[in-house]
Order: C-alpha cells, then sequence, then structure tokens
C-alpha cells in the first residue's frame, strides 16, 4: 500500500440520536507532493512532515463491525401485522407480543424494537397500559412494583430513554458538568476519608451538590415532554384500577421509573444515558454514588408508610436533611405534576422560571440610536444583574444606595420572542440581544463570560424554537426505522426457533420438552393473567381455548419467521452471485464494499424450522 491513512467517523455527539456527520483522514505516511495535489495539501503535509525518518508513534483500535441486513417492509408484513394486533388478542397472554417476553433471551433486545415498533404506530400509550396490567396481575410484594425485571420496566425504561434524553440533558447536564470539573470531594465516611480532608467542608460541599440535583429533578415539569407526561399517566391509572385509593402505590410506581431508572441511574452513570462521553472516577465517582443515594432514599421516604432503617450510619445526618417533610411535599408535588394533568397545567406557570442556567453582572450599553449619548454612557455606566432562566432573559438594576442589595426590574425577553444573539465587533466582549420589537446591549467582564452567555441564550432559543415546531403525533417525533427495528424482531424468532418449535410440539402433545428448553409460563396456558374471561366461566375451557390460541400463535410465528429467512437467502444468494461473476446494477453496484464476507456467513447458518 503505497499510502497508509486513519479515517474515524465522527457521530454525533447525542448517543441517543445516531447522526454522521464527517470523516476526518489523517495521513500516517507522510506523502509527496503529486501533480494532483493542491498546493494547501502540499503545505500541510510538508509541515507534518519530521525532519528524520523516525518513528511515528503507536495507535491501538477497537473495532467493531457489524451487518444489518434489512428487507423492505411489505417482507414484515405478517410478523408487523401479528405485533400490532396483539393489542386486540383474546387473551392477551396467548399472542405474539406476550410469547416474546418469554423467550430465554436478554429482554432489552426485545424491548427496545418493540417500543420503537409501536411508537411508531401510535399505539405505545395501549400497549404499555396492557403490559402494566399484565404486571399488576402477577405481582406479589407490592413493595417491589416496578422493580424487578419485566417487559412492563424495559419498555418504560427504554421509552424515557428515546423521548426524555433532551429531558435528562436540560435537568441534569448543568449540575454533571459542574461536579465534573470542579471535582470536590463529598466524602463523609469516616473510614474512607483521606489525610487533609475535612470532614465538616465534604459535607457543605454534599448538601449543596444534593440540594441542587434536588431542586433540578422537582422543577423539572415544564421540561418534561408531554408524550412522557401522558404515559406516566396512563400508569398512574392502570395502578389506581388495581389497588384503589392508595395514592402511596401510585406515587412508588411512578417513582420506581422516573426517579430510580431514569434521574437517579443518570447521576450515577452519566455515560450510559449520554450525558457525558468519558466515566467518572475518584471523587467525582463518590460524588455521583452519594448523589443516587440520596435521591434513591427520598424517593422511597415519600412511598413508605413507616420508618426506613439506615445501614450506612455516617450517611444518616444528611439522608435525614433530605428526607424532612418540605423535601417529601416537594418530591410528591412533582410526581403529581407529570402524572395528573389538572396538576401539571395549574403549576406549570408557577415552576416554569425557577430553574436558573445563569446570571450575573454586566453592563448595559446603549443601543446605536443613543450613540450620541457616548461620553454620558461612560461616566455613568448601568450596571444591571442579568438572569437567564428556561423561559426568559431578565435584567436588573442595582440599587447601590441600599445596603439590602435590592433590585429592580428594568427589562425582559422571553426566549421565544429572541430572535438573534450575536458578537458586537466595534465593542469589546459585547453582545446584542435581538426581538422584533426591542433590542439590547450587554458588555461582559471577559471574552470567555461574553461566549457563555452567548451560547446559552441560543441554546435555549433553540430549544423553544423546536418546542413550537414538536409535532401533535409522537410517531412523527423522532425518524424510525420500522424495518430495521422487524429485524431485530425477527432475528430473535429466528435464533430461538428451536425453542417455540419445541413449545409448539409440547402444545399439541406429540413430544414433551427436552431437557433445557425453557417450559412455557403457566399464565400463558391458562390465559388468566389478562381478558380471562367472564367471573364463573369454567376454567378447563378457558385453558384449552387459551391453548389452542397460543398453539395458533406459534404456529403462524414460525411460519412467518421461516417466510422472512427465504426472502434473506433469496436477496443474499442474489448479492453473492453478482458478486462473483463481478456484475453490478444501479441499485446493487459492485465496488470496494467487502461486506460481503460477513453476508456469506449469514448463508453459512441455518435454523430448522
Amino acid at each position: 500500500m503505497e499510502k497508509l491513512c486513519l479515517v474515524p467517523d465522527m457521530p454525533s455527539k447525542d448517543k441517543f440520536l445516531k447522526v454522521f456527520l464527517a470523516i476526518i483522514r489523517y495521513h500516517l505516511k507522510p506523502r509527496t507532493p503529486t501533480d494532483s495535489q493542491s498546493s494547501s495539501d502540499a503545505d500541510l503535509d510538508a509541515a507534518m512532515t519530521p525532519s528524520s525518518p523516525t518513528s511515528l508513534g503507536d495507535l491501538k483500535f477497537r473495532v467493531w463491525y457489524t451487518a444489518d441486513h434489512v428487507l423492505p417492509l411489505d417482507r414484515y408484513g405478517s410478523l408487523h401485522r401479528n405485533l400490532l394486533n396483539s393489542l386486540s388478542f383474546e387473551p392477551f397472554s396467548a399472542s405474539l407480543a406476550s410469547v416474546l417476553q418469554v423467550l430465554p433471551t436478554d429482554l432489552e433486545n426485545i424491548a427496545k424494537p418493540l417500543m420503537k415498533i409501536f411508537v411508531q404506530a401510535n399505539l405505545i400509550r395501549p400497549f404499555f397500559r396492557v403490559l402494566c396490567s399484565q404486571y399488576l396481575a402477577t405481582c406479589q410484594d407490592v413493595n417491589t412494583l416496578f422493580r424487578n425485571q419485566s417487559m412492563a420496566s424495559k419498555i418504560m425504561y427504554e421509552l424515557m430513554k428515546f423521548i426524555g434524553h433532551q429531558y435528562l440533558k436540560l435537568s441534569l447536564k448543568p449540575l454533571i458538568d459542574m461536579i465534573y470539573n470542579e471535582r470536590k470531594c463529598c466524602e463523609i465516611d469516616p473510614c474512607k476519608l483521606k489525610p487533609g480532608d475535612s470532614l465538616e467542608q465534604n459535607t457543605q460541599n454534599l448538601v449543596f451538590y444534593g440540594e441542587w440535583a434536588f431542586s433540578r429533578v422537582v422543577n423539572s415539569n415544564n421540561r418534561c415532554p408531554q408524550p412522557l407526561k401522558e404515559i406516566f399517566s396512563d400508569l398512574r391509572e392502570v395502578v389506581a384500577e388495581f389497588y384503589p385509593q392508595r395514592t402511596d402505590i401510585q406515587h412508588l410506581a411512578l417513582s420506581s421509573f422516573i426517579i430510580m431508572r431514569f434521574f437517579a441511574a443518570a447521576i450515577l452513570n452519566p455515560k450510559l444515558f449520554g450525558l457525558r462521553r468519558e466515566q467518572p472516577d475518584g471523587d467525582v465517582l463518590r460524588t455521583l454514588v452519594l448523589l443516587s443515594k440520596i435521591l434513591q432514599r427520598l424517593s422511597n421516604c415519600v412511598v413508605s408508610a413507616n420508618p426506613l432503617t439506615v445501614k450506612e450510619q455516617w450517611l444518616a445526618p444528611i439522608l435525614n436533611h433530605f428526607t424532612d417533610e418540605e423535601h417529601q411535599l416537594a418530591m410528591v408535588k412533582f410526581l403529581d405534576q407529570i402524572s395528573l394533568a389538572s396538576v401539571s397545567s395549574e403549576t406549570s406557570a408557577s415552576t416554569e422560571s425557577i430553574s436558573v442556567l445563569k446570571d450575573g453582572q454586566m453592563v448595559e450599553r446603549r443601543t446605536r440610536a443613543d450613540k450620541k449619548r457616548c461620553l454620558k454612557n461612560l461616566i455613568h455606566q448601568k450596571r444591571r444583574h442579568v438572569v437567564l432562566t428556561e423561559s426568559e432573559l431578565t435584567w436588573q438594576k442595582i440599587k447601590v444606595s441600599e445596603p439590602s442589595g435590592e433590585r429592580e426590574p428594568k427589562g425582559r425577553f422571553s426566549l421565544a420572542e429572541i430572535t438573534a444573539v450575536t458578537e458586537l465587533t466595534e465593542s469589546k466582549n459585547a453582545f446584542r440581544v435581538v426581538t422584533p420589537t426591542a433590542e439590547v446591549h450587554f458588555q461582559a467582564n471577559t471574552s470567555l463570560e461574553m461566549n457563555d452567555w452567548i451560547a446559552l441564550i441560543q441554546s435555549q432559543q433553540r430549544r423553544h424554537l423546536r418546542l413550537m415546531k414538536r409535532p401533535s403525533e409522537l410517531s412523527e417525533w423522532f425518524d424510525i426505522d420500522t424495518e430495521h427495528e422487524l429485524e431485530s424482531i425477527h432475528m430473535t424468532l429466528y435464533e430461538h426457533a428451536e425453542t417455540l418449535k419445541h413449545w409448539k410440539n409440547s402444545l399439541d402433545g406429540s413430544a414433551q420438552l427436552p431437557q433445557g428448553v425453557t417450559e412455557l409460563p403457566l399464565e400463558l396456558l391458562t390465559g388468566s393473567v389478562v381478558n380471562c374471561g367472564e367471573e364463573g366461566e369454567n376454567s378447563e375451557n378457558v385453558n384449552v381455548d387459551a391453548k389452542e390460541r397460543l398453539y395458533n400463535t406459534i404456529q403462524e410465528t414460525l411460519h412467518s419467521t421461516l417466510m422472512i429467512e427465504k426472502a434473506h437467502r433469496q436477496a443474499l444468494t442474489k448479492f453473492m452471485n453478482q458478486v462473483r461473476s463481478g456484475q453490478g446494477t444501479r441499485e446493487n453496484p459492485i465496488g470496494q464494499d467487502d461486506n460481503y464476507l460477513l453476508i456469506n456467513s449469514r448463508l453459512q447458518k441455518k435454523v430448522p424450522i
């Protein structure tokens, strides 16, 4: 090879919205300028060429390469219909969606594509309600409601990450960034204190971070996406059907998701939730662990009728501080706001301006129309206290003569009104904020502070534009590749086709389950979980009917899996023939794609159906 270069790609910063941005080429072997090179490229290469033929260094790569083979949507027609028809299937326990829950595989492999398929079909709410009803009918311990692994909890977890990622970033990222940057020690365990550590100072640091984390969570109602609020409302209603007049259990179910699996989990592992690129370590990791414990403890106190014990006595004073009546009432209010439409509408206006993103003192400069009074502008500088929240930009006059530091409101721009935020080139560290009817100029103390203000205001301005343009239907919020998600479900069914076949033979009595094959859960055989018939109906008839319907579901699933796999083999065989003959088409060109090696490997794998 004459030239060797490294070609890394640049994905989107948002790990949940995978968008390809660019490719950068780093030439590892110095190049010689040629006639085909531009002068700028040649100069760049010359600058990068070492003066002596020494080693350029070592590189270590960890590479993942996957090949997904996705067919047109019509090829998945039967599978798609059976999944969506699960909602009206009687009983639901014998439907395809229910069968997928009991396959011996990781629920995440099923929950994520299922969630996206039902979101795209605008059926995620009824689907989640059915899953919750199925789960609650079999729940044995109300104290662990939705805190173990189930399809309902996995679907909600994936939905919160999918819909609520921006909500999570707006709520927690400022806090997480501050903890990463400051790296303050918050260790309060006497056994883990290092020489020179101050227990009192560490306690103050932890309380400060804890109060801010608590505030960012309980005051985030106005940031919570409406589709999530609707799902939380459905969850609350279903729980109320099983446990009437038990608001504590409703709060338990809500906190199990929004606190335990969302906010507390994101604080504990910010990289997993796309809040940071690097894993926390040292003091940062310990601080995040303690903050996560505080949120979880407060969540448990809200829903527990009895006092909770503290295993780590050194943490008791902090936990007592955050579990007093004031904190508990604020948490309950937040859980009600995100799940009750009446409470949310009444309190959204009052909570919208609570979260302050940035504040500080700057000089308000006169606009271009007032430039004649520039001498007075220099003599009497108008110092303003400027505050940016998630809904508005305000500035206030600082009354120096007042010992209490009282401030007089001088101006306010709603973020929805702002049309431009730009730097003023004729003035140092100055920028302007423009609306259709007014304009204000501010001068910061440093260029870094000015850039921070501009970036934050622009970021909030873009967020408001996205909210205004957000479609009414949830399926239009995201670009979901339904074919790809159906292929994921198909591959799970294909990999467990042997298990499905053994279940089918066991249901019709033609064969016993071989040793090592997972048995069918009892509820699938009786159909007694959801829609099991009227009271007093003969249980044996329900049993026979459920078994027959379950048998038909598995039989049809095996048939559709076989048809999809045949379509795959036909498409791959055609492609392989083109590769071998070296003849391509406009739709399937033959080029520098060695993907056929992975494609060929699929042809070698055969599972009898």
